[in-house]
């Protein structure tokens, strides 16, 4: 159609595979930050790492501040429903190419 190479990735294919890409990654990324066992099986406890403090919170090896837990524990929350709002939205996005 006369468009060259860089035409066709820079106004078709980028605009139609990037919020699919954007998407799974947020999706992993929410899956992957509630993962304890990853997290502690690859750093071990030598990291402050979220997951592993939490987990620590939940295990009662602390300083007796359970409301350091609890923060850690919403915070938490928060962030993986901003990343699976962010990738609902992605999705409903792409889902627009495939009708």
């Amino acid at each position: 159609m006369g468009a060259s190479t860089w035409q066709y990735w820079r106004s078709i294919a980028i605009p139609i595979v990037w919020p699919s890409l954007l998407g799974a990654t947020l999706l992993l990324f929410a899956n992957s930050f509630g993962a304890v066992a990853t997290a502690y099986g690859l750093t071990g406890s030598s990291f402050n790492l979220v997951t592993i403090l939490l987990f620590a919170q939940i295990r009662g090896d602390v300083l007796h501040d359970q409301n350091l837990g609890y923060a850690m524990a919403i915070g938490m929350i928060a962030l993986t429903a901003l990343s699976n709002g962010a990738y609902i939205w992605l999705r409903s996005r792409s889902e627009r190419w495939l009708r």
